[in-house]
């Protein structure tokens, strides 16, 4: 299935309203524009999984909110498993803006700009499994190869087993200008300059 050159004014190309979307074959969204999630507007204890890697390719979607994925602010717990991310851009959001309590994103693929956006105050987002690779961000203020991860007050956030790929040293950047409560990245997290 291929969802391709579409604008939309208000919410992403494909809207999931309490649906899990499980993808069996491949399915790609590319070069969409909305206003929340260029691709896909995720809602009410919504997720998305593919069965395997690379079947889902969200590519070069533009949004205001979510570049690829917007996720409103019904329902708790949402999961984002086996999707690559290439290149959507948003003001904030460039994979994923988050607005709920719990998201899991885990063996996904990001290529390109990587911002994740959680704007839902007392949440979690659990990241990992995931490959990060040739990131680079077109926002003004951050340099390439730093993965972005923007949180609301009293979040915590856990990385783990997640592999960057041709990143600065200091390659995991997380905005706490809401004032994120806890930071946990582990040791098996690899970086690769």
């Amino acid at each position: 299935v291929l969802f391709e050159n579409n604008e939309n004014e208000k919410n992403g190309i494909i809207y999931l309203f309490g649906s899990k979307l499980i993808a069996q074959k491949p399915f790609v969204a590319s070069n969409n524009t909305a206003d929340k999630g260029g691709a896909i507007y995720m809602d009410n204890e919504s997720s998305i999984i593919a069965t395997k890697s690379d079947l889902v390719v969200l590519k070069a979607n533009i949004a205001t909110l979510g570049g690829a994925i917007y996720i409103g602010p019904v329902g708790n717990d949402v999961e984002i498993s086996n999707i690559t991310f290439i290149d959507n851009e948003a003001i904030k959001g460039d994979s994923i803006y988050f607005n709920n309590m719990s998201l899991d994103v885990h063996d996904n693929k990001f290529k390109g700009n990587t911002e994740i956006y959680l704007a839902k105050d007392n949440g979690v987002i659990d990241i990992h499994e995931n490959e990060f690779v040739d990131i680079n961000q077109y926002h003004d203020d951050v340099e390439d190869g730093t993965l972005v991860i923007n949180a609301g007050k009293n979040n915590t956030i856990n990385i783990t087993k997640s592999t960057l790929s041709d990143v600065k040293a200091d390659a995991i950047l997380v905005n706490d200008v809401l004032g994120a409560k806890e930071v946990n990245v582990d040791e098996e997290v690899k970086v690769f300059l």
